[in-house]
Order: C-alpha cells, then sequence, then structure tokens
C-alpha cells in the first residue's frame, strides 16, 4: 500500500508529511535491523573477528566492571532529597555509560563522584528531615 500526502490518504497539510517522514524513517529502521534484507543489500562487517562483542564493556582485572551508584543515587533521589538526588543520578548515569562504552577508568573516576553526591543527599535529607521534625514539635504538631 503506497501513502500519499494530501487531503485524502495520511493525514492533512504540515502533520500528514510529518507522520509520512516519520512513517519512513521509522520503517527504515526497522528494515535495517532486519538480517538479508534485500533493499539494503549484503552488509559487511569491517570488526575483527574476537569472542568478545564488540560493544561489551572492557571488564577490568579483578573481574567485575566500576560501580556506578545509579542504584543508589535513584533512591536516594527519590527518598532524600531530589535536588541533590538529581546530581547523583546525573553522575551515576555518566559512570553506566561509560562502563558500556568500555571505558572502565572514566567509570571508576565519575562512580567515585556519583558515590559522594549519594553521601551528601543522604545526610543532607537526614538533616532536612530532623529540622523538620524539630520544627513540627516546637509548634505542637505532636502534643495530645
Amino acid at each position: 500500500m503506497r501513502v500519499t500526502v494530501g487531503k485524502t490518504e495520511g493525514g492533512c497539510g504540515i502533520f500528514g508529511k510529518i507522520s509520512w517522514i516519520l512513517a519512513r524513517v521509522l520503517l527504515a529502521r526497522s528494515a535495517a535491523r532486519r538480517p538479508g534484507n534485500p533493499w539494503l543489500g549484503t552488509r559487511v562487517s569491517t570488526m575483527p573477528d574476537t569472542d568478545a562483542h564488540p560493544l561489551a564493556p572492557d571488564v577490568p582485572a579483578s573481574g567485575k566492571p566500576p560501580r556506578t551508584y545509579l542504584a543508589a543515587a535513584v533512591a536516594v533521589s527519590a527518598l532524600c532529597f531530589l535536588p541533590l538526588g538529581l546530581i547523583a543520578v546525573l553522575y551515576g548515569w555518566r559512570s553506566a555509560r561509560a562502563v558500556s562504552m568500555g571505558d572502565p577508568d572514566r567509570a571508576r573516576r565519575l562512580g567515585r563522584v556519583a558515590r559522594r553526591w549519594v553521601v551528601v543527599t543522604l545526610v543532607v535529607g537526614l538533616l532536612v528531615d530532623a529540622a523538620l521534625v524539630a520544627v513540627f514539635a516546637v509548634l505542637g504538631a505532636f502534643s495530645s
């Protein structure tokens, strides 16, 4: 079925053109993922044959990839203090990307920064919560 841009098929005006372009892009991407696509011809890999996947992260000699602290950053961001927690999430995410790109030194450095922001967020969150409890106690919120 052929999609034509106009008032009868594919929508009206600019929105029809945009949807047609998006449909073509998505179809091209999905066709590129299918092996043996006759429209794209034969794909020749220039990557050397190795046992490891070319995009697999490099694992240091210790056998474990560096910690990213992304889960801890998300937890303290949600539970303690959101503004500083978002900074911790950002550095944790950058560390995870460095692990996936195969840069363990950068991932380790960014992981340490993320851990530092996780600790700062936790301490500030506990201090803010303690201050709120103290203010409510002074105002008599807990008296019966």
